[in-house]
């Protein structure tokens, strides 16, 4: 996962006794719904859908339009949470 934050530049490495990952940029500036977007693929159910909420199974699946619109409406409240917003506990309602 911090690999693919890093290629985001989300995170940076930092090498040596103490390193590790620290944030490349301010806590304010980074949307929970861009770190979503950027660690998706290894969440995602299936290689052939396009999204985290996507279903398994065949393409007409009945609820697939239910999934896609739950997606949607989960990265659009995502979209409005910052990684600060976490770290000083005021998520948005």
């Amino acid at each position: 996962m911090f690999a693919q934050l890093r290629k985001a530049r989300f995170v940076k490495s930092v090498r040596g006794p103490g390193g590790g990952y620290l944030l490349a940029i301010e806590p304010a500036q980074i949307k929970i719904s861009e770190v979503m977007t950027a660690i998706e693929h290894p969440v995602r159910g299936n290689q052939d859908d396009d999204g985290m909420f996507a279903t398994r199974g065949c393409s007409d699946d009945p609820t697939k339009p239910l999934w896609e619109e739950v997606g949607r409406q989960v990265l659009g409240y995502l979209d409005k949470v910052t990684v600060a917003d976490l770290m000083t506990g005021r998520v948005p309602h």
